[in-house]
């Protein structure tokens, strides 16, 4: 009966250490993947809105934004302007029907209905600057255009992103638009009237 007890212990102490020792690492893993992994609100509400699909409510919900008043006062054109603690937003919508109105400012139409999502900027504010190098994406395979110091972007069409670059490495302006991969969507040059 001695050996059989030696034999419990011998085998109980490892398995504790072992059993301690994953536990210990499984917090650190997700400690780890939660600090590396996250991103900043004004990203989240990005991702949450999609281009060409997401519409006026879902902008409403995104934003916490009150439903009976929002759409007739603040609305400029086809621009709805939101201040928030990130900076000003400029969401644009599609207008009018599908394929029926021509483009604007060089903007194509598209065939989704009116009061779609087309575009997402956000004017980070001064309280809350972003650096180029604090996106929660690379740009390691943007374009870059300086027209002069002041004055930069960087682009990258295929995703759907430009970025207005101020002084010092701080962006000025982040625009999300429709990405290549919605080029199906456009109307066709013969239909645009």
């Amino acid at each position: 009966m001695l050996g059989i007890v030696d034999n419990g212990h011998r085998n109980y102490y490892p398995n504790l250490i072992m059993r301690r020792l994953i536990f210990l690492v499984s917090i650190l893993a997700f400690l780890g993947c939660s600090v590396l992994g996250q991103q900043p609100d004004w990203y989240l509400k990005v991702k949450e809105l999609k281009i060409l699909s997401s519409n006026y409510l879902d902008v409403v919900r995104v934003f916490d934004l009150p439903t009976n008043s929002t759409r007739s006062k603040d609305f400029k054109g086809e621009v709805l302007p939101i201040d928030s603690d990130e900076g000003t937003w400029l969401i644009y919508f599609t207008r009018g029907n599908m394929c029926s109105i021509g483009s604007r400012i060089g903007q194509p139409t598209w065939k989704v209905p009116e009061m779609t999502v087309r575009g997402i900027s956000l004017i980070p504010a001064s309280t809350k600057p972003v650096l180029l190098d604090q996106l929660p994406f690379s740009i390691s395979e943007f374009e870059l255009f300086a027209y002069n110091p002041n004055n930069s972007f960087y682009r990258r069409f295929d995703e759907g992103v430009v970025i207005e670059m101020g002084e010092k490495n701080f962006v000025k302006r982040i625009t999300f638009v429709p990405p290549n991969s919605t080029d199906y969507l456009k109307c066709p040059l013969s239909k645009v009237q």
